[in-house]
């Protein structure tokens, strides 16, 4: 009896959509502020606690806060795919904004990505501690869900994926 209460809450329940996976454990932030940060100004706070929502084609800024050196992984999950964009950019500011990682695919590469493995996702180590200024910008036509992991430095092979 025990068991076929549990299998009717599950199906009651049901089973959480990608979408719902891709953000599990994370409060959406509607990253509506400005924060100063290197030159300009940023909308929010991301680390591994949070997720934006957002449409491209467009950009959006945000600072990710290390305690020293660290790996820092974005991830973009497509909701909704309209139309592919010429290129997908993302920029992650070291804490002093003197150095700048830059990783950029075709809009074509970006679409390829999602539908291969559901989600796009890229690496790269800080130096410093402090506030980093992390930059996407997308000429896609798409609604997203973005979030940042923040975690130990990873050797530079591992800094692609």
């Amino acid at each position: 009896m025990r068991l076929l209460s549990l299998a009717a809450l599950l199906v009651l329940v049901g089973c959480p959509d990608s979408a719902d996976q891709f953000t599990a454990g994370r409060l959406l932030d509607p990253c509506n502020g400005s924060w100063p940060v290197c030159t300009t100004n940023a909308g929010c706070f991301v680390g591994n606690s949070y997720y934006l929502e957002g449409q491209f084609p467009g950009s959006r800024r945000f600072i990710v806060r290390t305690d020293g050196q660290a790996s820092v992984k974005i991830s973009l999950y497509l909701v909704t795919e309209a139309a592919v964009g010429d290129t997908l950019r993302v920029e992650w500011n070291d804490s002093a904004c003197g150095t700048k990682m830059v990783e950029e695919v075709t809009g074509t590469s970006f679409f390829q990505d999602i539908e291969a493995s559901g989600s796009w996702s890229r690496v790269k180590n800080v130096f410093q501690a402090g506030d980093h200024l992390i930059e996407v910008t997308c000429g896609s036509t798409a609604e997203y869900l973005l979030k940042a992991e923040i975690g130990p430095p990873v050797a530079p092979s591992l800094t692609q994926q």
